[in-house]
């Protein structure tokens, strides 16, 4: 193979190649994932993550379009596996939050009130910042990238402030048997707003 421009059909995926197609396309990749996703930092990470499956194939790789066709090509497929993923999980989340919705109706009302004032205490007993971002999602039902910009910290932070606070409600309620998911998303809201 000899390495040369973007409408040769066989690449040497070298470094010095890599970077040329990355400085080349990158900015136009994104623009049209970003059609598809509707949000940047979804698009740039689908971006990023086109360039870094190529790379990481490089060794086996046989591009029969040009290298833009194909890199592309390989956004739009990640670009589908997430929606496919994505709806995967928002069916899995629906048939738990039934399930345990279910659940709740069947206990008498004098459990299902003690078991979310646990649950106000658990709360109460985050760290501040953890339990700020926490009812900002949860009860305010801000998305975490408007939380982000709203405290004016990085989307890392606030998933990593998710994470700590379902970690240590999980388990203040792993004693006591609750469906944790479906007091948060159902009831625990209703209360508070």
């Amino acid at each position: 193979m000899e390495e040369g421009n973007d409408n040769q059909k066989e690449y040497k995926m070298n470094r010095t190649f890599f970077t040329e197609m990355y400085v080349a396309h990158y900015t136009a990749l994104v623009a049209y994932l970003l059609q598809f996703t509707k949000d940047q930092t979804e698009a740039e990470d689908l971006a990023q993550a086109s360039f870094t499956t190529i790379w990481d194939k490089r060794e086996k790789l046989k591009i029969s379009t040009s290298f833009k066709s194909y890199l592309f090509s390989v956004g739009y497929n990640l670009f589908v596996d997430s929606v496919r993923t994505r709806q995967k999980h928002e069916i899995f989340v629906e048939q738990v939050k039934k399930e345990g919705l279910d659940e709740l109706a069947a206990e008498p009302d004098d459990s299902l009130a003690m078991k979310l004032k646990l649950l106000e205490n658990a709360i109460e007993e985050l760290p501040d910042k953890c339990r700020e971002i926490f009812l900002m999602h949860k009860k305010q039902q801000i998305p975490y990238k408007q939380i982000a910009e709203q405290l004016d910290i990085s989307l890392k932070t606030v998933e990593a402030q998710m994470r700590i606070a379902m970690i240590k409600l999980r388990g203040q309620f792993k004693q006591v048997n609750i469906n944790l998911f479906c007091l948060i998303n159902s009831d625990f809201e209703v209360r508070h707003k």
